[in-house]
């Protein structure tokens, strides 16, 4: 779903204000729902949300912001064994 598609949904749950009960007699303004639904599209669309991922995602997102901050110190598999230090020390045991 593109942008374009995102606000038309956007406006319609904008326009529903208008919609209940108590606000149904008070006339839509546009450019006021125009707002609404530019809010809705950032709280819904772009903003994250990570109560929402899987867990892969949230790791991965998790990960990404501590190796930014750079507090996450640590080695993979593949990194050690690219090193003949690492080779070596297995066969002497």
């Amino acid at each position: 779903m593109g942008y374009n598609e995102q606000m038309i949904l956007c406006r319609q749950y904008a326009t529903q204000a208008w919609c209940k009960r108590n606000t149904s007699n008070i006339e839509m303004h546009n450019v006021l729902c125009e707002e609404f639904a530019k809010i809705l599209h950032y709280q819904i669309y772009e903003e994250s949300h990570l109560g929402t991922v899987t867990t892969r995602e949230l790791l991965a997102e998790l990960t990404a912001r501590i190796e930014v901050s750079g507090e996450l110190d640590y080695k993979t598999v593949g990194e050690d064994l690219e090193s003949d230090d690492y080779l070596r020390e297995e066969t002497e045991r």
